[in-house]
């Protein structure tokens, strides 16, 4: 059942609770640009090539400029190029026209502005990141683009303007692959409205997302727009404090999916909020993320399963201020679990790209550097559990699992000490496992810590550590008095054997409990009338309870031949058992010979007490056995026989002669009371 096995290395487990459970990611690798650099946006395309979008300081115009970073799927750097002018230029997302491989980023640019004010900018960049167009859009107050999106056909731009109304206004801009413009629409209150996240669906309907103020509330708002631009709904959600929707995802039936953050819910001063919405604007369903500090959310993304990525910052579960932090959901809006970019600066993710690996790209600012990070897909958290009671008592059970999305096969380990670290202390049960169960019969006592790993092609992930308690029921013993047949004085001393894992036995008079929680094997009963008793005692632990071989009926207390015999016969069978474990160097030479010669001698005591020869029996186990076993010639209460020493005795060991010395004198008394009933 049990398995030796080679360990390459030990790792640490990682607990589940209710904030950092299991982590199903694993960094790949980790890049770090220049000072004064910052990412944005981070996508892949089908070359399995990254594009990361950021800005940077141009140090001889002291402006920050747009800039755009090319790596291959092991994060070396193929090119970079930037772009901008004399005054402060943006980037804040890109995206990728996959039937073309045409490149293109949005943000906003004072350099280039009507009247150096921000205007929405657009670029185009081919895989080899030459420019093949920019364009701007806006008027002679501030216009930022905040998010794109690309289809075949069109691009897709969300953010804001300041230029064609008395306050800021969502904008939403249309163009096609030529770069004309194919309808703008904007949104607003006489308030702050912002746009933030953008979307399109199979029908070339676009949903967005951001913030809208009314009487200075600010709620986040949800919009869908049909291709020619027209509204065909809007939603908002909050409460009395600030909220607003980030980024919007799209699931295949039309489910809307908003990440945001809320100052009205939640647990701290902003908190995640994640809310899924139906095809009309629905509300189906909120959760909220975060601690007592500020954590902010920017970017949602899915998976092959759809479970959802939320990136961003925690500054309440975080080590250095803000830190990047990764937060993961199922479609169903159930948590699993967290994990931060944790740095010896402050770090905060604005981008997160996934690829059909289920790989994730993030990106951002750690210190004063535009940082990416890759990361590989773990096998997912997954559940132990075993099937049997507390205590179990028959050592036979199962251990099984739930499944860990992503694992290719399961290992399942057993230790009898706390398990903290999976190493050469812990013995491998099985490996290689696909079906996520593993059946046990007729273990030991003992108390048995399990935890399962599941792995991938990428890593592993461990379980929680389950326990199993094995206790067996007591063993059988034997009940024995000191009656006289009959009783004459009403006072009664019972004896009995160890019952093997008892924790306390129970008296019983006629059925009825006489005396509880007795922790010595004999008890004293007194007072008692003339007439006849059933005695018994039941040893007890956790497991369960045992009666007593023998029943005793007091007032003649008679026992039955029969039940003597087959004790006695129980009795001398642990000899033998006990004389079979000893150890060889605690006999005389030669060791097999006496060993056996000493087993065909009890074999036959075994056979005098068969047949009755009760007498016989004595005189072999006083005359013959017990000398020979601890070198004394004493009857069951040392009086002296002969001269009461028996030279040369074949077994050596003082310890083992005192052992068989009150084992034989057991076993003569019970033979003696034979005698006497007989």
């Amino acid at each position: 059942m049990f398995q030796n096995v080679v360990f390459l290395d030990s790792y640490p487990l990682i607990h589940k609770d209710e904030k950092n459970p299991q982590l199903s990611l694993q960094r790949e690798w980790d890049i770090l640009e220049d000072e004064n650099t910052i990412g944005r946006d981070v996508v892949k395309d089908n070359n399995q090539n990254i594009y990361v979008v950021g800005n940077m300081l141009n140090d001889s115009t002291n402006a920050y400029d747009v800039v755009v970073y090319k790596y291959n799927s092991s994060g070396q750097v193929l090119w970079n190029v930037s772009w901008g002018g004399m005054l402060d230029d943006y980037a804040y997302a890109l995206d990728i026209n996959r039937s073309s491989t045409t490149i293109y980023v949005v943000g906003r640019t004072a350099s280039y502005g009507i009247n150096e004010s921000n205007d929405i900018f657009m670029l185009s960049y081919d895989a080899s990141g030459i420019l093949k167009r920019n364009i701007t859009w806006g008027g002679d107050a501030w216009d930022a683009g905040i998010d794109i999106k690309c289809t075949a056909d069109f691009i897709y731009v969300i953010g804001y303007s300041d230029s064609f109304s008395s306050s800021q206004d969502i904008v939403v801009l249309k163009y096609n692959k030529s770069y004309s413009l194919v309808w703008n629409y904007t949104f607003g209150t006489s308030e702050s409205d912002i746009g933030y996240g953008i979307t399109v669906d199979e029908a070339d309907n676009v949903l967005l997302t951001g913030k809208t103020t009314s009487s200075g509330n600010v709620d986040a708002i949800v919009m869908k727009l049909n291709g020619g631009g027209a509204q065909l709904w809007n939603t908002t959600w909050g409460g009395s404090n600030s909220d607003e929707g980030r980024s919007v995802v799209l699931d295949a039936s039309g489910g809307i999916f908003i990440l945001g953050n809320t100052r009205s819910f939640g647990n701290g001063s902003t908190d995640f909020a994640l809310l899924k919405f139906n095809s009309t604007g629905g509300l189906q369903w909120q959760r909220m993320w975060g601690g007592t500090d500020i954590d902010t959310a920017y970017v949602l993304v899915y998976d092959s399963l759809f479970d959802l990525f939320l990136i961003g910052y925690t500054e309440s579960y975080g080590t250095a201020g803000k830190d990047t932090c990764i937060v993961k959901y199922t479609s169903s809006g159930d948590y699993q679990w967290y994990k931060t970019r944790t740095d010896t600066s402050e770090d905060v993710a604005y981008g997160g790209y996934l690829d059909s690996n289920d790989d994730l790209y993030i990106t951002g600012e750690s210190g004063n550097q535009l940082f990416v990070t890759k990361f590989n897909p773990l096998p997912d958290a997954f559940t132990l559990v075993h099937n049997t009671t507390t205590p179990d008592s028959d050592g036979s059970f199962t251990v099984s699992w739930s499944e860990s999305l992503g694992a290719v096969n399961y290992s399942l380990f057993q230790s009898q000490v706390p398990i903290t670290t999976i190493n050469y202390s812990i013995t491998k049960i099985v490996e290689g496992n696909t079906n996520k169960t593993v059946s046990f019969n007729n273990l030991e006592e003992g108390l048995y810590y399990y935890i399962a790993v599941a792995y991938n092609e990428y890593g592993n992930i461990t379980s929680n550590v389950v326990n199993v308690t094995v206790l067996y029921p007591p063993g059988e013993f034997y009940l024995f008095s000191d009656a006289d047949n009959p009783d004459w004085d009403g006072i009664v001393n019972f004896t009995w054997s160890i019952a093997q894992g008892a924790d306390r036995y129970e008296l019983y008079i006629n059925d009825s409990l006489h005396k509880d929680n007795i922790t010595e094997t004999a008890y004293t009963v007194s007072n008692l009338d003339t007439n006849d008793y059933k005695v018994y005692v039941i040893a007890i632990n956790d497991a369960g309870q045992r009666d007593s071989l023998l029943t005793v009926v007091s007032g003649t207390f008679e026992i039955t031949l029969k039940e003597m015999k087959e004790f006695v016969v129980w009795e001398i069978d642990q000899l033998i058992k006990e004389i079979q474990s000893s150890s060889d160097e605690d006999w005389r030479n030669p060791i097999n010979n006496r060993k056996l010669t000493m087993n065909n001698k009890i074999n036959e005591l075994k056979e005098f007490i068969s047949s009755n020869d009760f007498e016989d029996a004595y005189n072999k186990l006083l005359h013959d056995i017990k000398p020979k076993l601890t070198g004394l010639k004493t009857d069951e209460y040392e009086n002296l026989w002969g001269n009461g020493v028996f030279n040369n005795p074949w077994v050596i060991s003082s310890d083992l002669n005192e052992e068989f010395r009150l084992n034989c004198n057991q076993i003569l008394t019970h033979i003696a009371i034979l005698i006497g009933v007989v």
